[in-house]
């Protein structure tokens, strides 16, 4: 027996994203925040993003430790460290997201961290034109610090 694709309008995707989420925990802002992330990669083609990346949120090792807010760590006029709050991604990187826009637009230029599930570093970039670009890269060990050492320091006004 051959399984067929199983095809969803966007409302019914949300629909199912937010309940199961909900299902796991989430608020309902949040669970909109993650469907709305699950759906736009599975609209843009990259499927194993997509609806089925939910059931990767409750296996995940990270999933059974407490969810904090998320905090500022060091901040600037144009530049922001922020520790997750042991979310996952797709949550704290929209919130890291929103605070590089807004601090883009009023400077002209924004440099963003977040510190994702205490292992991973997300360096986002913004300009005023609300264009925002990241990276993600597994933490290696730098002591107590959040920004590796090259993006620490004066030049970015986190010190």
């Amino acid at each position: 027996m051959t399984l067929g694709r199983l095809r969803l309008s966007v409302a019914e995707a949300r629909d199912l994203a937010e309940g199961a989420l909900a299902g796991i925990g989430y608020r309902p802002d949040e669970a909109r925040i993650i469907a709305d992330h699950v759906i736009d990669a599975a609209l843009c083609g990259y499927e194993y993003s997509g609806l089925a990346k939910i059931l990767n949120v409750p296996e995940s090792e990270h999933f059974r430790s407490p969810r904090r807010p998320m905090t500022v760590l060091r901040e600037s006029d144009v530049s922001l460290a922020l520790d997750g709050g042991n979310n996952v991604g797709m949550l704290a990187l929209f919130h890291a997201a929103q605070a590089t826009i807004k601090k883009a637009a009023a400077h002209g230029l924004a440099l963003v961290e977040s510190l994702v599930q205490e292992q991973r570093l997300t360096e986002l970039v913004g300009n005023g034109e609300h264009r925002v670009e990241g990276r993600q890269r597994l933490l290696e060990d730098h002591g107590d610090t959040v920004a590796p050492n090259v993006l620490q320091g004066r030049l970015i006004g986190l010190q």
